[in-house]
């Protein structure tokens, strides 16, 4: 990770809960491959809410808010609630795009589901707390985005009884692809790919290359588009 001031374009990579920025290395390095000055940043997801850890991984990338150049931000699952919420609390003059994968924007009924029990408690902490669909999810005191952004959503489960008995819809076995939606956004495209699969996918790697460089997923004139207005 590197957070000094660099001639290159940067671009803030954050995981989800639970995970570590291993989960986004392959993410990394095929925008390192691309000279963006890339930060995948390792943060306590399970230890604070996500009001704290948005303060947390603000005063770790404060730096950057200096450049001259725009800062882009790439999060997987709650990396991209994250990425709303510092944006809220700590927009950078410089901001460039966003893309969001994965991220359940509207909730997650599979938090609802867990979030009564000891061992999920334990094991996500408070902000696993926040990202349900109920009354407590983070969502509801999250404004539209009003700034450059795609959303990449998956469609493949790997995981039948969330898929099969708990979520409604086309959905990643975790985050359904209804809730990946946020008001305001610039483009959505749904992918073949399991909720995990999403941080490593080949696919899901060329499209955020594709966002960040002409803000859609499908470069002018190449393959299909599934532009959706927010």
């Amino acid at each position: 990770m590197n957070t000094e001031p660099s001639q290159n374009p940067t671009i803030i990579i954050l995981h989800g809960i639970g995970r570590s920025s291993r989960m986004m290395s392959k993410m990394e390095a095929a925008m390192s491959s691309d000279a963006y000055n890339v930060v995948n940043l390792d943060y306590p997801s399970t230890e604070m809410s996500i009001e704290d850890l948005a303060d947390w991984i603000y005063e770790k990338i404060k730096p950057l808010y200096s450049l001259n150049h725009p800062i882009h931000f790439v999060g997987h699952s709650m990396g991209g609630i994250l990425i709303r919420m510092i944006i809220q609390a700590h927009r950078p003059d410089n901001l460039g795009r966003v893309v969001m994968i994965g991220s359940p924007n509207q909730g997650s009924m599979v938090a609802d589901f867990l979030q009564p029990y000891g061992f999920y408690k334990k094991w996500f902490g408070p902000a696993g707390q926040q990202i349900g669909t109920n009354h407590n999810g983070i969502h509801h005191r999250l404004p539209a985005v009003d700034y450059p952004c795609g959303v990449i959503a998956g469609d493949r489960s790997t995981d039948p009884f969330f898929s099969w008995f708990l979520l409604k819809g086309p959905n990643d076995g975790k985050v359904t692809v209804a809730h990946t939606k946020v008001r305001g956004m610039q483009a959505h495209v749904v992918v073949h790919v399991s909720h995990a699969g999403l941080a490593r996918s080949k696919k899901v790697i060329a499209l955020v290359k594709n966002f960040l460089r002409e803000g859609e997923f499908f470069v002018s004139g190449a393959g299909s588009r599934d532009q959706v207005a927010g």
